[in-house]
């Protein structure tokens, strides 16, 4: 599989998209169209098997297994991730199907690397904060929130979305680069602060639906509450897709 998504554009732009704001309502079915269910249905296997496994202690060459199956559970996710915003932003309706796997690099390693370091960049000024913090008190468990705490937090939650959908659509670690991103932001407003509230929302609604299945439904509840995880992240996925559709012209990335 190419994580390289071409460039966005051609005849299912020729039409102008509706706004996002339109397209809400649909994003959350978006899952579920075509054979979106079956994707859903085996992607909660695989999470529920891979979370089976690592629930075993590790031990030798078991423990070596166990991360080389995180990573590339890990790595095929964060490539699925790339495919569905490449597929939104080209205004495809339908959820796409599962990568292929032609190699680790292209199809695993890569695109993991690629969405850990776009987290890694857009909090990069919390993370030095804190270590800072961390190097100047050292043995102190009490961080304090201070003003600086907030502002470097706010910045990482905005440069977020915008390096997810630039490092998807370029897919190049360039696509980071604070003028592509904070451009994007600034061109897009104020669609751009809607699509990622949507976004967190989504994984912050994720987040306490998981622990609140996991915790009630015995045996399957992990299975139910990865579908669950997987589901909302293709709608966050696909939001962001949707925001590049909706501002290609805006965004003039990929114009000649």
């Amino acid at each position: 599989m190419d994580t390289q998504t071409e460039a966005p554009g051609g005849p299912e732009q020729a039409k102008r998209p509706r706004s996002i704001y339109a397209q809400l309502p649909e994003a959350f079915a978006y899952p579920f169209r075509g054979m979106g269910w079956a994707v859903l249905a085996a992607g909660a296997v695989c999470f529920w098997v891979l979370n089976a496994l690592l629930a075993f202690p590790s031990s030798g060459y078991f423990g070596i297994f166990k991360l080389l199956l995180a990573i590339g559970i890990g790595g095929y996710l964060c490539a699925y991730m790339i495919r569905i915003i490449g597929s939104s932003a080209d205004g495809r309706e339908e959820l796409p199907d599962w990568p292929e796997l032609t190699n680790f690099w292209d199809d695993i390693l890569r695109p993991l690397l690629l969405v850990i370091s776009t987290a890694l960049f857009s909090f990069l000024p919390l993370i030095v904060h804190v270590l800072s913090f961390a190097w100047s008190a050292p043995g102190d468990a009490t961080y304090p929130r201070d003003a600086l705490y907030w502002l470097c937090l706010g910045w990482g939650l905005m440069y977020l979305p915008m390096a997810l959908i630039a490092v998807a659509l370029f897919d190049s670690f360039m696509a980071l680069n604070p003028l592509v991103v904070i451009g994007g932001i600034l061109k897009t407003l104020p669609a751009y602060l809607f699509a990622a509230a949507i976004f967190f929302v989504c994984y912050f609604v994720s987040a306490w639906v998981k622990e609140l299945i996991s915790a009630a439904v015995p045996v399957v509840g992990s299975l139910i509450a990865g579908a669950v995880a997987l589901y909302f992240l293709m709608v966050e996925m696909h939001v962001l897709g949707l925001l590049y559709n909706t501002h290609a012209k805006r965004l003039g990335w990929f114009e000649r």
